[in-house]
């Protein structure tokens, strides 16, 4: 038992630093004596509640705290408690991991395209056009390549600008020709160019051609 106990607070402690030693915002800075789960996401809420952590933008995705920070609620999974302990992404995933308030301006973010909560989405201010995949704990929020001015949304499925297609979970579709793009169906998120069908950001193969839902859609759009 006490080998058990030595061991589950060493996972603890080897979080606590992992945690601190990223660019994240602190949130697990100082817990001890810790044996349960539930102990962990205590302290954990506390230190968040601390710095009171607040709703940035009117979809939520964004959050604020008292000394400025912007951050993204996600979770860290800890395998030795079996349990998700929440805290807030605070900074790009760069080589500088630089913070998202020295970019972001918050009086301009807003929803550009997919989905609000940020599962698959382009978000805008006035000089960015960001992506947000995944969901907590997994996935991203960057900073994309767009032609800022020619950047539009097709059905919250996908995204063009100029020169590139995006799909709105996985971003660039590598080799899609944008000047004959065209979102076909919304709820399935099929898309077409002169050369291919697109379900996503995926190739519709010959096979699946003759799937005869995929037929019935493809029918459907040909015939308006």
């Amino acid at each position: 038992m006490k080998n058990a106990i030595a061991a589950l607070i060493s996972c603890i402690i080897l979080l606590l630093l992992s945690v601190a030693a990223t660019a994240q915002d602190k949130t697990l800075a100082t817990v001890t004596k810790i044996s349960r789960k539930d102990s962990l996401e205590a302290a954990a809420e506390q230190q968040n509640a601390a710095l009171l952590w607040k709703p940035a933008t009117t979809d939520s995705l964004l959050w604020i705290n008292k000394n400025g920070d912007i951050g993204r609620k996600s979770a860290y999974y800890v395998e030795c408690v079996g349990a998700y302990i929440p805290y807030y992404i605070t900074t790009f995933d760069n080589k500088l991991h630089t913070p998202y308030k020295d970019v972001i301006e918050l009086k301009t973010f807003k929803f550009f395209a997919g989905s609000k909560y940020g599962l698959g989405a382009f978000f805008k201010d006035s000089k960015h056009i960001y992506h947000s995949w995944g969901n907590s704990g997994i996935g991203g929020f960057s900073i994309i390549d767009a032609d800022y001015n020619t950047f539009k949304n097709l059905g919250n499925c996908y995204a063009i600008d100029k020169y590139k297609v995006y799909d709105v979970n996985f971003g660039q579709i590598q080799g899609a020709d944008v000047a004959s793009f065209t979102l076909i169906d919304s709820e399935n998120c099929i898309g077409k160019d002169q050369n291919n069908f697109y379900k996503g950001d995926i190739i519709i193969n010959e096979s699946e051609l003759d799937d005869p839902e995929i037929k019935a859609i493809i029918k459907k759009f040909k015939n308006k």
